[in-house]
């Protein structure tokens, strides 16, 4: 009798701990779930084309927009992308849902008092630099425009043979740095949909 009264026990008690666990795992999907509601203003877009070196050419048909009042931008992102939430508008990520692609943009953001991406440049390689001292220098492949300020791309070269994909893209306003990660295929989408209002 003793037996059968402790074996319905741990099974009772096994029963119980499934059940909290996927009480929880549900309580902690809903939550971050509508943290994602919350956070980014989405509002889908008419059919955009991609950019000529996006992996997969279906993922730009639809779309969605992040839209950060703070610092006064908006990014047209696919909306198969998941925007990542963050707590603070300094730091956003969008990161491709099908791990089989690369796909992912982050943009962080930080007060600086550059006058241009080419005085950052020249300083984060510059010997004194932390950046230097760590063993960071960054190349530049080229300077661009984003929505009508001056930028460049660059990549850092001590990950370029491991990570010859990901570029950074550098822009300097209001006396912030806007520093954009993101992988080369979808180095044309951001160029081209990053805008400041």
């Amino acid at each position: 009798m003793k037996y059968n009264s402790k074996k319905h026990l741990v099974v009772s008690l096994a029963i119980i701990c499934i059940v909290a666990l996927v009480a929880l795992f549900m309580i902690r999907k809903q939550k971050t779930e509508l943290s994602f509601k919350i956070t980014p203003s989405y509002t889908p877009s008419p059919t955009s084309s991609p950019s000529q070196h996006s992996p997969r050419q279906d993922e730009w048909t639809k779309t969605a927009i992040y839209h950060n009042e703070k610092y006064a931008y908006s990014l047209l992102y696919p909306s198969l992308y998941l925007m990542v939430f963050t707590k603070t508008p300094e730091k956003v990520s969008f990161e491709d849902t099908d791990t089989q692609f690369l796909g992912r943009v982050f943009i962080s953001i930080e007060p600086k008092t550059y006058s241009s991406p080419d005085e950052w440049l020249k300083e984060i390689n510059s010997p004194s630099s932390e950046s230097s001292i760590a063993g960071e220098h960054f190349i530049l492949e080229k300077r661009v425009q984003i929505s009508g300020h001056d930028a460049i791309v660059a990549y850092p070269a001590s990950v370029y043979e491991d990570y010859p994909d990901d570029k950074s893209i550098i822009l300097i306003k209001d006396h912030n740095l806007f520093k954009i990660n993101v992988h080369r295929s979808d180095l044309d989408w951001v160029l081209k949909n990053f805008k400041f209002d």
